[in-house]
């Protein structure tokens, strides 16, 4: 789910994240984290989903795998240190930086036949052709 059906979701229930926090014995910075994606906490994140009649998996699909683990709880899923990486340099992206990086996923998703291909990405600019390497255009 999206931060502000979160919240929104809670709202309708007639919670805030000042009560959640409260009932979990945490900072409210804690819930927000949880909420908007930049923390984790086990028990706020049972909580919420609890508090909203839905799965960890239905709240947090990016966090939960989509297999019941025991005792009907979902384990997270587990990134890898690149991957995670990754991840907190795209979240400080623009919504700009954003629509480009992935568009130069997709041409070089889209790759595939013959020849091999190089992206430069110099100010902004991407440019593609030759062979596989990514990096600041030659000079």
């Amino acid at each position: 789910m999206h931060p502000a059906e979160i919240k929104a979701a809670l709202e309708i229930q007639g919670y805030s994240q000042a009560k959640i926090a409260e009932e979990c014995g945490v900072q409210r910075s804690t819930v927000s984290m949880v909420v908007n994606g930049r923390g984790r906490s086990q028990q706020v994140e049972q909580r919420i989903a609890a508090v909203l009649r839905k799965s960890l998996g239905e709240v947090w699909p990016h966090w939960y795998d989509e297999q019941p683990s025991y005792a009907g709880v979902r384990e997270p899923t587990t990134l890898a240190d690149d991957e995670l990486a990754l991840l907190a340099i795209y979240r400080r992206l623009t919504t700009a930086q954003r629509d480009q990086a992935r568009a130069m996923l997709e041409v070089l998703a889209m790759g595939g036949g013959t020849g091999s291909r190089t992206v430069n990405a110099d100010r902004g600019s991407v440019a593609i052709g030759g062979d596989m390497t990514i990096g600041k255009r030659k000079k």
